[in-house]
C-alpha cells in the first residue's frame, strides 16, 4: 500500500478487520459507529468485506448500530446548500482540510460533530442498527437475482420496468408472486404487494397492478391445466 507515493505499512482485509472487531469489543457490546453518508455507501463496503471474511457474527456481537452524520445534520440544519462533509467543516467550524484522507476525515468529522447541538429527534432520524443496514446490504443483491424472472411480466406490459425492479428488491421474484395467487387468488397476490413495511406498502397497493397480476396467473395457470 502507498500514500503520496510512499509505502506504508498495511495489512491484508481479514487481519484488518479482526484487529477492528477486537477494538470493538473492548469498548462493550453497544459501540455505535458514526460516519459521513455511511448509509448510503460505507455501511455496503463494510458489511461486504465483513461477510466475505465470515466475520459477521463477531461484528455484530460488538455493535449496537450506526449514526449517519450526513442525515444528522440533514435533519438538524435543513435547506443547507450542501450537505458534503468538507462544506460542512467549512461552514460551522471555518476550516478547510485535505478531504478524502482517512485520518483527517475521522478527525476532522469527530470535531464537526462536537461543534453543534444535536437534538434527540434528528440524532434518531440518522440512526439505524446493524439489522437494518445489513438488510439494506442484502437488498442489493434482490434485484440481479430476482429481476430476470420478472422479464416477461415487463415485456407482457403487465408491470413497467421500474414495478419489476420494485419487486425485486423487495425479494419478490415470478415464482413468488405465483405462490401467492395460487395460495388465495387475487388477494394473495394483495397481501403480499402491499405487506406493510415500516409504514409503507411492501411493494405497492395499486389496485391496477394488482389485478393484473392475477389476471395474469389466472390465464396462466389455465392453460397449465
Amino acid at each position: 500500500m502507498f500514500h503520496k507515493g510512499k509505502p506504508v505499512p498495511s495489512s491484508n482485509i481479514s487481519n484488518a478487520l479482526e484487529s477492528l472487531i477486537q477494538f470493538l469489543l473492548k469498548q462493550g457490546n453497544c459501540t455505535i459507529l458514526s460516519g459521513h453518508n455511511i448509509k448510503s455507501f460505507d455501511c455496503h463496503v463494510l458489511l461486504h468485506a465483513i461477510e466475505a471474511c465470515g466475520k459477521m457474527e463477531s461484528f455484530k456481537s460488538c455493535v449496537a448500530g450506526f449514526v449517519d452524520t450526513k442525515l444528522l445534520f440533514r435533519s438538524q440544519f435543513p435547506g443547507l446548500s450542501s450537505y458534503a462533509q468538507q462544506d460542512l467543516v467549512t461552514s460551522f467550524i471555518k476550516s478547510d482540510y485535505p478531504a478524502h484522507d482517512a485520518l483527517q476525515d475521522v478527525i476532522y468529522l469527530q470535531t464537526l460533530v462536537c461543534s453543534v447541538d444535536v437534538c434527540d429527534e434528528s440524532r434518531r432520524k440518522a440512526a439505524f442498527s446493524v439489522s437494518s443496514a445489513i438488510y439494506s446490504h442484502d437488498s442489493l443483491k434482490f434485484p440481479s437475482l430476482n429481476l430476470p424472472s420478472l422479464q416477461g411480466l415487463i415485456d407482457s406490459k403487465i408491470i413497467t420496468k421500474s414495478m419489476g425492479k420494485k419487486m425485486a428488491t423487495s425479494d419478490l421474484n415470478y415464482a413468488a408472486l405465483k405462490l401467492a395467487y395460487c395460495r388465495a387468488e387475487e388477494e394473495g397476490v394483495r397481501q403480499v404487494l402491499s405487506e406493510e413495511c415500516g409504514g409503507k406498502p411492501r411493494v405497492t397497493r395499486s389496485t391496477k397492478i394488482i389485478h393484473a397480476l392475477a389476471e395474469h396467473f389466472k390465464s396462466t395457470l389455465s392453460n397449465e391445466s
